[in-house]
């Protein structure tokens, strides 16, 4: 029989080609970081080779400057379609100037030789010298059993429209937005939010082209993460060591804290996708809005898929803990000494710092204990499941029984009140203008009593909303966070909160 699998041994079974086609893929997107790095390798070949006035540019750390150049446009064009080179070679000017004084401080290099030095750094990046021609990269695919190359841009070049000169404007792909947020180490879900709300920004402004790009490197993502959860259970089975718990814990909490928000931001998206309605949509971009809606419905089920890869990882973590208690000769790593050779210490110790040893750390291993609140939700749907599980009995009548009801409350801020203190407030501001309500509890104590103050606070809270400020003709505003009233009244009653001011709206600003 043939060996179709193109896997060392023969083996041709799900879970090899699995595996295997896992590593085709982290190479394939390892393959970005590479081309960095060589793009920063040949950059600083190239500034040795150039004038003198630029030979100390190739000391620098070309890759950091690459990256910050990547962020520097990233951070030019949140609002906009593109930046230009200048620009972002001003913006990063003082701080390659500082990291050249810090690495060359006897012969530091002058303002104008290192704008040069990151101009050119920027064509690189943008394949100036090779006409802007993608980059190309190559890996094995064992899925395919063959050589597989990868052709993308890190940074394009766009125009304005309204600028007829046609300046040169520069944004970045989706390969250099995903290579770059994954090098910052970015949490999963959250580089997921970041492009949910690029797709939001690019539907908006009606580049729906250009959404659907990201979507479709947003789904990429999802499934590279996917696997490479998948090749961190693996390690945990093979070798457990190896594997940081820290790591393992956040991500597993990463998927309880953040997922129903990255649902909730999708399911606006897609809401907001389905019911855009513009007045005028050529065909290219009703297919695109389209197939936009399609890649956000898949998105949801390739983030359902990696928020389980999130939350079994340390589910199998804990399956494989007790390999890390096996010989002696595992622990040696560890610097732990022999049980034996400890013994005789801990029964040197009395028996009350033992147990003030082992009370500390129980207390790092155990969490603290939850004290469940009461739900009445929980408590009514527990109370029906009973019910309905109770046996029903056909024998009996129902009695009647008279119960005593209590009679209604009467509340004492009645609406008489509420009319005499709005009376009096309006009034009042119509003779002081603006002023605190601190200042206007015991004018309103005095002349209505001690309910007055408590309706007052009511009237200048609600007033801080818009609807009630057009019905009371008054509005309150809390300028200062920082300041805070309290006063108590003639009945023993404390009002306190932030300071609030009052002041009369006329009808030209209703």
């Amino acid at each position: 029989m043939n060996n179709m699998s193109g896997i060392p041994g023969g083996a041709n079974s799900n879970k090899d080609a699995q595996r295997y086609g896992d590593i085709s893929r982290s190479c394939r997107s390892a393959g970005v970081l590479k081309l960095l790095i060589d793009l920063a390798n040949s950059a600083a070949k190239g500034y040795a080779s150039t004038a003198e006035t630029l030979r100390p540019f190739a000391q620098l750390d070309l890759l950091w400057l690459a990256l910050a150049i990547i962020d520097t446009i990233a951070e030019q064009t949140e609002l906009k379609p593109g930046t230009t080179r200048k620009a972002v070679t001003a913006a990063l000017l003082s701080a390659v100037m500082e990291q050249n004084r810090s690495i060359n401080p006897d012969s530091p290099m002058d303002s104008e030789s290192i704008e040069t030095g990151i101009g050119m750094m920027f064509d690189i990046l943008a394949n100036r010298p090779n006409r802007y021609k993608p980059f190309v990269t190559r890996h094995w695919d064992a899925n395919r059993n063959q050589m597989s190359q990868r052709q993308f841009w890190l940074v394009k070049t766009t125009y304005d429209i309204e600028d007829a000169q046609q300046s040169a404007l520069f944004e970045l792909t989706p390969h250099a937005f995903s290579t770059y947020f994954g090098l910052l180490e970015q949490d999963a879900i959250d580089l997921a939010r970041i492009n949910v709300l690029r797709m939001q920004m690019l539907v908006d402004r009606g580049a729906f082209d250009r959404a659907l790009e990201v979507a479709s490197d947003n789904n990429n993502n999802a499934r590279r993460l996917t696997s490479e959860l998948r090749t961190i259970q693996r390690q945990i089975v093979r070798n457990i060591r190896s594997v940081d718990y820290d790591r393992v814990d956040f991500l597993g909490n990463e998927a309880d804290e953040h997922s129903d928000a990255l649902q909730g931001d999708l399911e606006k998206l897609s809401h907001m996708v389905r019911n855009y309605s513009p007045d005028k949509l050529d065909p290219s971009q009703e297919e695109n809005l389209r197939l936009l809606s399609q890649k956000l419905d898949q998105q949801k089920l390739e983030t359902d898929k990696l928020f389980k890869a999130l939350i079994s990882l340390p589910e199998t973590y804990r399956d494989h803990q007790h390999k890390l208690f096996t010989s002696r000769d595992a622990l040696a790593d560890y610097s732990l000494p022999p049980l034996e050779s400890a013994a005789p210490l801990f029964a040197q110790v009395s028996v009350t710092q033992n147990a003030e040893l082992a009370d500390d750390f129980l207390a790092t291993l155990l969490p603290p204990e939850r004290r469940h609140l009461f739900s009445p939700d929980l408590f009514i749907e527990n109370l029906e499941a009973a019910l309905e599980q109770a046996p029903v009995s056909d024998a009996g009548e129902v009695e009647e029984v008279d119960e005593w009801l209590p009679q209604d409350y009467q509340s004492p801020f009645d609406e008489l009140l509420q009319r005499d203190v709005m009376a009096w407030l309006q009034k009042t501001l119509s003779e002081t203008g603006a002023t605190s309500v601190s200042t206007l509890f015991p004018l309103v104590e005095k002349e209505l009593g001690n309910l007055a103050p408590r309706a007052l606070q009511s009237i200048a809270m609600l007033c801080m909303q818009p609807e009630s400020q057009e019905a009371f003709k008054t509005q309150s505003l809390c300028p200062d966070f920082s300041q805070r009233y309290q006063y108590r009244t003639e009945d023993k009653y404390l009002l306190h909160g932030h300071e609030i001011t009052v002041s009369l709206i006329s009808n030209d600003e209703i």
